[in-house]
């Protein structure tokens, strides 16, 4: 037995971290028993995905994996067998952890719990409900989407941020020294001074960022409670970039349009003159938005405009064989067999139905045509609405191309009735 060719060991790690990620942890540690390169010590990525509420994984396991740098998790369950309301460290036997992904887990009982890894790089959490505390002195990159309970984050190297959710739910022991890059979207933030002093307190936490994006809502907010900034000098000693967005692309024209007031932008920009900065309306998200939409509309045209000449190719292929076959002397409609008839009258029924198919798709372009139009006047005149009215002349042009080849395809199909009849 000692002499044979361990075959599990000959298995790439590839196929075997893609086994283990099918089954849970206390699974995947029983493998080691199978073959030496199956040891939890050599394992160094986990994913796992399972239903809400199925084969829960305690929350602090007793085993160690020594080598795994990353962990994904979807949908997983926790458990931890403390009587406290509070679970001390997520996977805090995992030493060497460099990534952790969270993705819809939730924590049996309702509990809290912490993320503490001295080595962590890489953290996302995103829809969950439990909340968290997260200490880890090396965190580089910081991602939090949707996540209802959001304690404490502290990370003092961190360098990337990204936090999306509906409200303000966040708060951070000290300021991010260390960050280059923030993307802060906080689509429903309520107008009132309480969660202005959120954003304002949250905003100053980012002093030092370079890269800055912040959603339009953002500002609608800090210019309702303007007199919160107004004395006070901008905290943005570092900033190169400040780009500021809609949360959502609207397709209501009658969209309220949002203005920075002077107090907000001198807050967010005098601190660094040499900063770009771009605002983008919601009018412009929305031509933006109907230009995909014709461009798809366009693609298409072009693939329906490809088959219809393929079989309008066959069609008169067929026609003119069997027209061949008829004496000259006497008239096709008396010649016309029952199958041609059939065929004929399919034909027409055909053509029918792609008048009115072609009409639709006109009209829907046209209307689309208008809209876009209709937005771009309303920007005001800046490079960027310079740009996007070359992009919109350049489908016009597509248009009109398009158009031109479907009437000359209709006109292709029209013209074959006479024939037929004559």
């Amino acid at each position: 037995m000692g002499s044979r060719c361990d075959q599990l060991s000959g298995l790439p790690d590839e196929l075997i971290h893609k086994i283990l990620s099918f089954v849970d942890i206390k699974q995947a540690i029983k493998t080691t028993t199978l073959s030496s390169r199956w040891s939890s010590r050599s394992l160094k990525h986990l994913t796992l995905t399972r239903c809400i509420y199925k084969h829960p994984i305690t929350a602090t396991p007793t085993c160690e994996l020594p080598t795994l740098t990353t962990l994904n998790l979807h949908r997983v369950t926790f458990y931890d067998d403390s009587t406290t309301d509070k679970c001390s460290g997520l996977f805090s036997n995992f030493a060497n952890l460099k990534n952790i992904t969270l993705k819809d887990c939730h924590m049996e009982g309702s509990k809290d719990f912490d993320i503490r890894h001295p080595k962590l790089s890489n953290l996302t959490l995103e829809d969950g409900c439990q909340g968290v505390n997260v200490a880890t002195p090396q965190l580089k990159n910081l991602t939090i989407r949707y996540w209802q309970k959001m304690f404490m984050i502290s990370a003092p190297n961190l360098a990337s941020f990204h936090y999306k959710d509906c409200y303000a739910n966040l708060q951070l022991s000290a300021d991010l020294l260390h960050l280059e890059k923030a993307d802060i979207w906080i689509s429903h933030p309520s107008l009132d001074k309480e969660n202005a002093h959120k954003i304002v307190r949250l905003l100053q936490q980012l002093r030092s960022v370079k890269f800055l994006t912040l959603n339009l809502e953002i500002i609608e907010l800090l210019t309702s409670s303007s007199v919160l900034v107004s004395h006070q000098p901008s905290p943005f000693a570092n900033l190169k970039s400040l780009h500021i967005y809609p949360a959502y692309a609207t397709k209501v024209v009658t969209q309220p349009q949002v203005t920075m007031s002077a107090e907000v932008k001198s807050y967010l920009l005098d601190g660094s003159p040499g900063a770009t900065f771009t605002l983008v309306s919601h009018e412009e998200i929305r031509a933006r938005t109907l230009m995909r939409e014709l461009q798809l509309q366009l693609k298409q045209w072009e693939k329906n405009s490809e088959t219809n000449t393929i079989d309008m190719k066959q069609d008169k292929s067929a026609m003119e064989s069997h027209m061949a076959t008829l004496p000259e002397q006497v008239e096709v409609e008396h010649q016309l067999d029952t199958n041609m008839k059939r065929q004929f009258w399919e034909r027409m029924t055909h053509i029918n139905k792609q008048f009115k198919k072609e009409h639709k798709n006109i009209r829907y372009t046209i209307s689309l045509l208008r809209k876009i139009e209709g937005v771009l006047e309303k920007l005001p005149p800046t490079s960027y609405r310079a740009k996007l009215q070359v992009s919109f002349s350049s489908l016009r042009a597509e248009v009109d191309a398009s158009m031109d080849v479907m009437v000359d395809r209709l006109k292709i199909q029209c013209d074959k009735k006479p024939r037929l009849l004559s």
